[in-house]
């Protein structure tokens, strides 16, 4: 099957920027006001977090429609003016670049706050006035800004090279109360060692109500970046959930942990998995790449007793929570889906066990126990043009990786797997 290419690449604002209340040699009256307002609003947002949820695409060229990769969901906490991520139902926010958990592929970071604290609280852009524009059926207010590279804070990461770049947009305010509608950021410069023509970061902003007052909060957010060749890629990202964070104990600044620890506490005792034990998981989370993400978390239920020296350790019906950490679409000769599960832990009673098996098999609908690995096809769901291969390439514990031909992935809640510690 033809693999499809992929970039890597981080978008991000240096945690260096100068940030100033003040507007750089206002001329203009109006952008004087313009920047004291959102400036004021920015420096007066909470500490507050979101569910991020991310559509990314690509093709081949500008002349060709783009065409889905995977979808991501993401929790993003903005915590004295800087971005931090986590798992959708982690326990807590860790110190880690968005590129260490999602390696793959097109992501950025800094569309949720940065790029506005860098063009309203920054002394370094200039800015001209355009004009007015009618947008949606709103009458707008529209200024152009520059900000050249040796006076810029931006960084575009292509890992693992990395360059300062110059960066030049726009932005647009209601002309009857100042609020910020759009921001649009291009960037300048870029070394042509990074491999990439083009990269651009467009947010829309929507009035949101936190803590009894309104902030101008981005709703949605579109980026778009061009590879040295044409490949484009464009990662649509939607906000959603937003509400204060309290509590800097919920912030880690250690190592971060391999997955979260779901419910358990103190009291709970730890068990471990017997060297070269088999366990059979059926699936208790529905899998369709129509509506999953990476990031959704699942789970499963052991199907049998887990024994060591003739003793059970682990029983029948234990939990055995997990995450979604690859859906990927991918084309070729046949079309098909890239699945990666990562199990993290098996939960029973007060005990829990780290899971540290890899994923073997799956067993056909239809009740055929053959266990199927490598480059094996196996009839998948009473359709003899689908197949499921289990793939051999993650060598990591508790994850398991999966390849799917079809245009969709939709694995039902009791598919049954084999993994083997």
């Amino acid at each position: 099957m033809a693999k499809r290419p992929l970039s890597l690449c981080v978008w991000t604002v240096a945690a260096g920027l100068c940030l100033s209340g003040q507007a750089s040699a206002p001329v203009d009256i109006l952008l004087a006001r313009i920047k004291f307002q959102v400036g004021e609003s920015l420096q007066g947002l909470p500490n507050y977090t979101c569910l991020e949820t991310v559509e990314r695409q690509e093709r081949a060229s500008a002349s060709k429609s783009y065409t889905p990769v995977d979808r991501l969901r993401l929790e993003v906490a903005l915590v004295n003016r800087k971005e931090y991520f986590a798992w959708p139902g982690e326990n807590q926010f860790e110190e880690r670049s968005i590129g260490e958990m999602i390696p793959l592929g097109t992501i950025s970071s800094g569309n949720f706050a940065l790029h506005a604290y860098s063009v309203f609280l920054s002394t370094e852009p200039t800015f001209n006035y355009i004009g007015e524009t009618i947008r949606d059926g709103r009458r707008l207010l529209r200024y152009d800004y520059r900000v050249p590279v040796e006076r810029s804070g931006y960084t575009l990461r292509v890992p693992p090279r990395q360059a300062p770049v110059g960066f030049h947009g726009s932005f647009f305010v209601d002309r009857e109360s100042l609020d910020l509608v759009r921001l649009e950021v291009v960037a300048d410069d870029i070394p042509a060692y990074l491999g990439v023509d083009a990269a651009s970061d467009t947010m829309e902003y929507s009035r949101v109500q936190m803590g009894g007052a309104g902030f101008m909060l981005p709703s949605h957010s579109e980026l778009s970046l061009t590879r040295s060749g044409g490949v484009e890629t464009r990662n649509q990202t939607h906000f959603s959930g937003c509400r204060q964070f309290a509590g800097e104990s919920f912030i880690s600044f250690e190592g971060a942990p391999e997955a979260p620890r779901g419910t358990a506490s103190a009291s709970v005792s730890e068990a471990t998995l017997p060297p070269a034990a088999t366990l059979y998981l059926i699936l208790d989370t529905p899998i369709d790449s129509a509506k999953s993400a990476v990031g959704d978390a699942v789970t499963a239920r052991l199907e049998n007793n887990v024994k060591a020296d003739g003793a059970v350790v682990i029983p029948k019906g234990a939990r055995v929570n997990g995450r979604i950490t690859r859906l990927e679409r991918a084309t070729g000769d046949v079309p098909h889906y890239r699945l990666q599960l990562h199990f993290f832990t098996v939960e029973f009673g007060q005990s829990r066990a780290d899971f540290t098996a890899h994923l073997e098999g799956v067993v056909v609908a239809g009740g055929s126990s053959t266990f199927q690995n490598g480059a094996v096809r196996i009839p998948y769901a009473g359709d003899r043009r689908t197949y499921i291969v289990v793939s051999d390439q993650v060598t990591s514990p508790g994850e398991g990786a999966l390849v799917i031909t079809g245009n969709r992935v939709e694995l039902p809640r009791g598919l049954r797997m084999v993994w083997r510690n």
